[in-house]
């Protein structure tokens, strides 16, 4: 079983009762299983944070670029980390466009993916209405198989 959390480097955001995230993912662990199938993290971060990835050559960056393009990194290596640590085929994939899911969309459809496993904050109906939904915008525009995994707690 995959455990996940926020931040797989500290141990200090972990949620007040102390408990991981956790991916399931089945299969056989049979050879082919494991050769076959390649998990990619599809990262959409905002545009901002694109372009600082993207212009990490160019000089003269101010103190607070060079401290958020190495937060980004080290978070993009912690998930290169957790597939390692799992024996897990993949790989980080980051992306920006205007909106997160269509980032993720055309992620998808670049990478041709057969299923896109997602997660949903719950936000309410009036949060929903000002900021819209990502899963809702990936489950009506997708062509292939989704999966939306929503938060259970009572907080939703």
């Amino acid at each position: 079983m995959l455990k996940f959390r926020a931040d797989a480097s500290s141990t200090e955001n972990l949620s007040s009762n102390n408990k991981w995230r956790k991916v399931v993912i089945a299969m056989d662990g049979s050879e082919p299983a494991r050769q076959d199938d390649r998990i990619i993290l599809v990262y959409a971060m905002e545009h901002h944070h694109a372009k600082l990835l993207a212009n990490s050559e160019k000089e003269g960056n101010s103190k607070t670029d060079i401290d958020e393009r190495t937060k980004l990194k080290e978070k993009l290596d912690s998930f290169q980390q957790l597939l390692s640590d799992f024996k897990l085929m993949g790989e980080i994939k980051p992306v920006s466009d205007k909106t997160p899911g269509k980032a993720i969309l055309n992620a998808v459809e670049e990478l041709n993916a057969d299923v896109l496993v997602t997660g949903s904050r719950g936000h309410g109906t009036l949060k929903r209405a000002f900021l819209g939904s990502v899963s809702n915008y990936i489950v009506h525009h997708a062509h292939i198989p989704v999966i939306i995994c929503r938060e259970t707690s009572s907080e939703v």
